[in-house]
């Protein structure tokens, strides 16, 4: 998490599978806090934990319309995959 003075800007998870995959998600920084340079930070600390844990590649899981997939472009990330969900409609309402 990010955190300043007990209030949270943000937060990103990152964590090594056990097959050496470094693994990062999640990542989130409050409107109020976008564009200051949050989610950069957070990135280069979340590939630098996995980094010394062993990680060989690194994946990032989002939706293909995540906001800071423009940020893993200049971190050198690319898309590899596009995973897609299926819900059925009826059940869809019944979840809302």
């Amino acid at each position: 998490m990010a955190e300043e003075r007990g209030e949270i800007y943000g937060f990103i998870a990152a964590w090594v599978s056990e097959d050496g995959v470094g693994i990062i998600e999640d990542v989130f920084v409050r409107p109020d806090a976008r564009g200051a340079g949050l989610a950069t930070q957070m990135l280069r600390f979340a590939v630098a934990h996995a980094r010394s844990r062993g990680a060989g590649p690194i994946l990032i899981g989002s939706d293909v319309d995540d906001t800071p997939k423009n940020l893993y472009a200049r971190f050198g990330f690319r898309p590899v995959t596009v995973v897609r969900s299926y819900v059925h409609e009826a059940r869809a309402a019944r979840l809302q």
